[in-house]
């Protein structure tokens, strides 16, 4: 198959590997990480993709057409709710957000959710691109307040900033067997003695992501129709696929009706 997958850049590595293992030819279009932080922009920004990807898809001989849009992203504070091709189907993980797809499926993270108290997720791809809670970054940021808006001001917005590190008891490390995350190790050890929480590791599982980039989209995954949009399901399925698919569409693979 020939997908066109777009994914938060947090996922990159894990999902370079699968791209690499997986015998199907896959296209990559990568956003950056944070975007879930408003999910009004997150679901602008795969809305213009998929349209993007629609438009390139047209333009290519019609032996080289995608057949999918796959997405590495979970709910995502419902980033991908309300998204929808007319060309093609999109299929996604059905998942809180990414944590799931490091671990390998959602009942394992749900698991450890559950007979964890306050979990603080860390890992190396998390390290590289987001603002992770660690003294160093904190210091940073208030030398930006202190510079910016006078010590009083600093002190105060830096501990509102920090305040919610009290609700976690464990920083747990999502740890790799298909790169060297030694000294991330070591960030999340030093960052955990820090807050006063307790480290902890589990190995990543990169089965979930090889599953969507293989194509092997069972009930893990949705698969929404051209013409469909993706909705919020409040079963554990987290999405479901809503509209009509009466208009035919045609693929270089396969016909809807």
């Amino acid at each position: 198959m020939k997908l066109a997958l777009i994914s938060c850049m947090v996922l990159s590595r894990d999902i370079s590997y699968c791209m690499y293992k997986s015998q199907n030819s896959v296209h990559a279009f990568w956003l950056e990480q944070g975007l879930h932080d408003t999910p009004a922009i997150l679901h602008q920004s795969l809305q213009e993709k998929i349209n993007y990807i629609e438009m390139l898809n047209e333009k290519f001989d019609y032996d080289k057409r995608f057949d999918a849009i796959i997405l590495g992203y979970g709910l995502c504070s419902n980033g991908i709710i309300g998204l929808k091709s007319t060309k093609l189907q999109i299929v996604a993980p059905r998942c809180d957000d990414c944590i799931a797809l490091f671990l390998g499926s959602q009942e394992r993270y749900l698991n450890l959710f559950h007979s964890k108290k306050g979990i603080y997720w860390f890992n190396k791809p998390w390290i590289e691109n987001a603002f992770i809670p660690s003294k160093e970054n904190y210091d940073k940021l208030h030398a930006f307040y202190l510079n910016e808006y006078g010590e009083e001001n600093a002190d105060y917005l830096i501990e509102e900033q920090t305040r919610f590190t009290q609700n976690y008891e464990n920083a747990v490390f999502i740890k790799s067997d298909i790169y060297d995350d030694a000294e991330e190790v070591a960030i999340t050890k030093k960052n955990a003695d820090y807050f006063n929480w307790n480290y902890l590791e589990e190995n990543a599982n990169i089965s979930f992501l090889m599953d969507l980039i293989d194509g092997r989209w069972d009930d893990k995954f949705l698969i929404c129709k051209p013409n469909q949009t993706i909705a919020v399901d409040y079963s554990h399925l987290k999405i479901r696929a809503e509209g009509d698919i009466s208009v035919s569409c045609k693929t270089d693979s396969q016909t809807y009706i």
